[in-house]
Order: structure tokens, then sequence, then C-alpha cells
């Protein structure tokens, strides 16, 4: 669990992850697993489109996100190099590039798993999230591929962890080509206004 000091609780504005208490698992977890975080950036309209590559804790150690803990792990059991490296210039944070909505990844009870009614198959060699699941989740949020229905932080991981494994990630313009586009747009813009000779069709 890692709890965030911020004022964003309303999610209004990206969360501040710069001042973290980490309250770390019992200590015979700690000898036998790897702790990662789940820590999502709130865009300023409330949806979350990045995720944060790495957190501080307070002895300057580094936290890594729980989705590529969880790639370099099926990376080792498939025999698959771990190739994964995205733009990580904006707040140590990546554009997370969606590929299933909500409600799109296979999904097993507790109850199927304990009474055995799921096809052990399915599982083998995959990546497996165990989390809370139902539509009372306090901690749903929306994503941009669905801003209708909110997203379960479950699927948002399986969502990052897929990225890595397709090796997919959205990749900032460098700041020269970003002024390119945005002069050939503006000369357009002022081209239309200027054979339209009006200014609220060239505006339009």
């Amino acid at each position: 669990r890692l709890t965030v000091y911020s004022t964003q609780l309303s999610r209004t504005a990206f969360v501040n992850v710069s001042d973290p208490e980490l309250i770390l698992p019992a200590q015979e977890l700690m000898d036998v697993a790897q702790v990662g975080h789940t820590v999502p950036l709130f865009d300023t309209d409330g949806v979350v489109r990045r995720h944060m590559w790495s957190l501080t804790d307070q002895e300057g150690g580094e936290i890594l996100s729980m989705p590529y803990l969880m790639y370099l792990k099926y990376c080792q059991v498939n025999g698959l190099e771990a190739e994964f490296s995205p733009d990580l210039k904006f707040r140590n944070s990546w554009v997370i590039p969606f590929s299933r909505l909500p409600g799109g990844y296979y999904v097993y009870s507790a109850q199927d798993i304990l009474t055995g009614a799921y096809d052990p198959r399915i599982l083998k060699n995959a990546m497996v999230y165990v989390g809370a699941y139902h539509t009372a989740a306090a901690d749903e949020y929306l994503s941009p591929v669905d801003y209708s229905h909110p997203m379960n932080p479950v699927e948002c991981m399986a969502n990052i962890s897929a990225a890595m494994v397709a090796n997919k990630s959205w990749q900032n313009l460098p700041d020269n080509r970003q002024i390119a586009v945005l002069a050939v747009l503006c000369f357009l813009l002022t081209f239309y206004v200027s054979i339209a000779g009006r200014l609220w069709q060239g505006l339009l």
C-alpha cells in the first residue's frame, strides 16, 4: 500500500508523489517477494493516461512499478528479452497505450479458484493480477478508452503490462517538431481565413 499526501484527492490534477509515505508489507513477504507501486497519474480532467515508472522511498531507494516487475517476471518465465523502454521525459512517467476496455480481460472470482471452476491452462505462464474487482470499488477511475465506464485498477495494471509485452508506448515529439507542426497549422489557418473572407468561417 502506498499512501500519497496530496491536495488532488478530487482527482482534478496530477497526483503529487514527491513525498510519499511507504507502508511496507510484512517482513515475511518482503523476504520472498518484490514490492512494486501501482500509483496512477490523473490528468486535470480526472482521467488516467500516464503511469509512474518508479517512486523513491524515504531512504532514497527506487520502487519500480508493479506492472514492470510483472513484465520482467513474464519475460523470464517465457524466455523473452525485456526490451520495453518508454519515454520518461515527463515526470518520470509514460503514456499508457490502453488496448482493452473495462471488462476486457479474463476475470475469475476467488470462489472459482478455490473450487477449481476454471481452466488452469489459461493461466499457465500468464500474468495474473489479484485484487478487488467489483462495481463498488472506491478506487475505480476513468481511462481514455471509455469515459463513461470506470476501469478497475487491476484492469489498468493489466493494460500497462500488456503494453510492455507488446513493446508499445507513446513517444513525445521533440520540441522542434512540435513547433514545426504548430507553424504549419497556423499557416493553414491563416490561409483559410484569407480565402474565406470572414473571420468566423476561418476560425470554424
